[in-house]
């Protein structure tokens, strides 16, 4: 199946199925002996931000079960955590060396390293695993226990509320990166652009309008946002383990580097989320709600590519009341 909810079946059973084909996907990654460790860190971290974006957006609906399965698969998130975030410091060095590889070589050695140690495959590493293992499993267990209405004018309402909410929750984090700029600020508007596109794949078929350029923008916002994040972790990092690391020099010259790009990244986020998100909340939720009541009356009109018509646009831009939380 896919990461998409079908508006001709039930709530339930959709929300049901998407979370335990996520959790079954996590297993088979961490099952893998033969698969890339770090690689496979990563994909279940996508398929955990998945899930707790799915779970988000139907909060309205089951504000019981997303609480306690969000924290549920926070927790695995945090175990991972550790392990997937020294990977990434190695990307980051290597994204920002542009073309010098050789003036950070001590450092990326250095991160290499410690992401290897942290990773490793030793028994803290694999009663780690063990442990992830069985919390997905529980968590395919909860999740049919999730109780949405059946009704499918409330169901619409569900989804449309979770829409709207994170449509909403995007424009206030805009205007607290715009006017503090600090790591958190930022760290919210990423989640935002995360939830998004997440929440594009899974009502596609109600979205009002095409999804491929939103989408599209909404993940390349959410990666760009994620390497200012990494560069706020190689920070803190730098600070607490930076003389186990590497020799001063190539501390101070990647330091000047990340001021550089955090810059320019900080400009760039912003005056891109401000064009994904220059449409009305309110406007849309009422769009996808009714959308998703007409659904099971047309399904003979979804496309070959499992997506609706497109139906009016409605990315106009925000008036002052549209925009308010």
């Amino acid at each position: 199946m896919s990461f998409m909810i079908d508006p001709s079946r039930p709530l339930n059973s959709e929300i049901s199925r998407i979370i335990r084909e996520e959790c079954n996907r996590a297993i088979t990654e961490l099952s893998d002996t033969k698969s890339d460790r770090h690689e496979a860190l990563h994909e279940i971290r996508k398929g955990l931000k998945r899930i707790r974006a799915l779970l988000r957006l139907i909060r309205a609906g089951d504000r019981a079960f997303s609480k306690a399965e969000n924290a549920r698969y926070r927790e695995i998130a945090a175990r991972l955590s550790h392990a997937r975030d020294a990977g990434a410091l190695v990307e980051t060095v290597d994204r920002l060396a542009n073309g010098d590889a050789a003036g950070l070589a001590a450092l990326r050695d250095g991160l290499a390293e410690r992401r290897d140690r942290i990773v490793g495959e030793g028994d803290d590493s694999a009663e780690m695993i063990a442990g992830v293992l069985a919390r997905f499993h529980v968590g395919i267990k909860a999740a049919g226990s999730v109780n949405l209405a059946d009704d499918r004018k409330k169901a619409a309402q569900i989804l449309a509320s979770g829409l709207e909410r994170n449509l909403r929750h995007a424009w206030k984090s805009i205007r607290r990166a715009e006017k503090h700029g600090g790591p958190e600020d930022f760290h919210e508007l990423r989640k935002a652009a995360k939830d998004h596109a997440m929440h594009l794949e899974l009502a596609a078929l109600v979205w009002p309008g095409r999804t491929t350029k939103r989408l599209s923008a909404a993940k390349k916002l959410g990666d760009k946002l994620g390497e200012l994040n990494d560069i706020a972790v190689m920070r803190h990092v730098l600070e607490t383990e930076g003389a186990e690391i590497a020799p001063e020099t190539e501390i101070q010259s990647l330091q000047q580097r990340m001021k550089k790009k955090q810059k320019s990244l900080s400009r760039t986020c912003l005056a891109n989320a401000r064009r994904l998100f220059d449409i009305s909340p309110g406007k849309v939720a009422k769009k996808v709600a009714l959308n998703y009541r007409q659904a099971q009356s047309r399904p003979d009109r979804a496309s070959s590519n499992g997506q609706m018509p497109s139906l009016p646009r409605l990315e106009r831009s925000l008036s002052a009341t549209d925009r308010k939380a």
